[in-house]
């Protein structure tokens, strides 16, 4: 370059290369006015900015983050709960809708003779006070949850069968004989948060079902003269008003479970609404859900 410039001003020479070196200078100012800019860094307030901006998206996508595992532990609960109260309801269904069944053995005014022609359900408003006694002597504690027996004569249609085609009780023992026929009598009650059933085979209760931590039954009572349509629904009453002729013109139940979930997956207490309608304030930070079904008995007395 001061080569070109000097023969472009020839004879000036000296002009020339002062030229040249004038051009090389600036660049070389320039140059290190770039290279001062490149290397100098971020401001105090380019910093703060980006600081502001970080926190900003780490903090969406924390909170993200905490929504979907609050989701997924509620999602999970849920589930379990659901699991719960319809293996409780089935097996209270299998065992209500059937009370009073037994093998027709004749026909007397009307009605059916049966093997058994004794009470099919009793119930308290309130844990029984002594379940080894028959269902006709049983009794209500006036403490506890709602409790409730039923008694049918059990089969190998109505029974889940044992090895030997035996009819089995709510608890997997086989039904004994009872004057030449096996009745199934199944005590239901809840108690520290789970379903217990004593069945006709065994001499103590056992737990079925983990998590209920409420039983409420209301009763569809027929009239006088009409045994498959209920007049209006009841409590036992506590202590009890229902009297066994009103237990005898039972049609149906309506059943009402409060389950549990397993763990405490909230924040915070919540409430929930129990079966009668009213909001209840946990212990605890679990979740609580209300689940009703209405059941018929399909086998009641006068009915087949």
């Amino acid at each position: 370059m001061p080569g070109r410039l000097c023969r472009q001003c020839q004879p000036a020479s000296a002009l020339c290369l002062f030229q040249g070196g004038t051009v090389m200078m600036r660049r070389q100012a320039m140059a290190s006015r770039s290279r001062a800019l490149r290397e100098r860094g971020f401001s105090l307030i380019e910093l703060m900015i980006s600081l502001v901006i970080g926190m900003v998206v780490v903090g969406a996508v924390f909170a993200a983050y905490l929504g979907m595992g609050t989701g997924s532990r509620t999602a999970r609960a849920m589930s379990q709960m659901t699991e719960d109260v319809s293996l409780a309801m089935n097996i209270l269904r299998s065992h209500i809708a059937t009370a009073g069944y037994s093998i027709p053995t004749g026909v007397q005014n009307g009605q059916f003779i049966k093997n058994y022609m004794g009470p099919a359900i009793r119930g308290c408003q309130s844990d029984f006070t002594d379940t080894s006694v028959a269902i006709d002597a049983l009794t209500c504690l006036g403490t506890g949850e709602d409790s409730i027996a039923v008694i049918y004569e059990a089969d190998q249609h109505n029974s889940v069968q044992s090895n030997a085609n035996l009819p089995l009780d709510c608890l997997g023992n086989e039904v004994p004989l009872d004057g030449g026929f096996r009745l199934s009598y199944s005590r239901f009650f809840v108690s520290g948060g789970q379903l217990f059933c004593r069945g006709p085979g065994s001499n103590v209760a056992a737990a079925l079902v983990d998590n209920i931590v409420d039983m409420k039954i209301w009763y569809g009572v027929a009239a006088n003269g009409i045994n498959n349509q209920a007049a209006y629904y009841t409590r036992v009453g506590n202590p009890p008003v229902m009297n066994q002729p009103e237990f005898d013109r039972v049609v149906s139940a309506r059943v009402c479970l409060v389950v549990a979930s397993e763990n405490e997956i909230l924040d915070n207490v919540s409430n929930y609404v129990d079966c009668e309608g009213n909001s209840q304030t946990p212990a605890d930070r679990k979740l609580y859900r209300a689940f009703t079904s209405t059941i018929v008995l399909q086998n009641r007395l006068g009915i087949l």
